[in-house]
């Protein structure tokens, strides 16, 4: 028996032609399969946990941040697990919520030791985050 088929993780939403070109030939087609595949993987496995476990963001709002930002805007790269474990607090940009969705704890935290070290946050951004473009 084959294994199933296994898209490329540049086949996902908001990969947008500038990030495919920029990181596909430094990455590889065959590295992008296997991401792709343990990301599938991990969805089914919470899936299927008693009770299921839910991933965030959901899976169309992963790469979110590449369809916001082109590859010359972006200055720094923070690799890392995003705060959120609720529901509806995950938008795909990290260390960040939807307008009238209250601050995880763990982001509190961050935003207060940002606040610490920094000086009080800019203001907010107006509006929804931007729809993930399909590739």
């Amino acid at each position: 028996m084959s294994p199933p088929f296994v898209p490329s993780i540049f086949d996902a939403p908001g990969w947008t032609p500038a990030w495919r070109a920029l990181v596909e030939p430094r990455w590889g087609e065959a590295e992008a399969r296997t991401l792709a595949g343990r990301l599938a993987a991990a969805r089914l496995a919470a899936s299927q946990e008693l009770p299921p476990v839910e991933i965030f963001p959901p899976a169309d709002r992963v790469f979110a941040a590449l369809a916001s930002t082109p590859p010359h805007g972006v200055r720094v790269v923070i690799c890392g697990q995003d705060p959120y474990h609720g529901r509806g607090e995950a938008t795909g940009l990290a260390f960040s919520v939807a307008r009238g969705v209250r601050l995880p704890p763990s982001l509190r935290n961050i935003l207060r030791e940002l606040a610490a070290d920094l000086g009080p946050p800019p203001p907010a951004v107006d509006g929804p985050p931007p729809p993930v473009a399909a590739a």
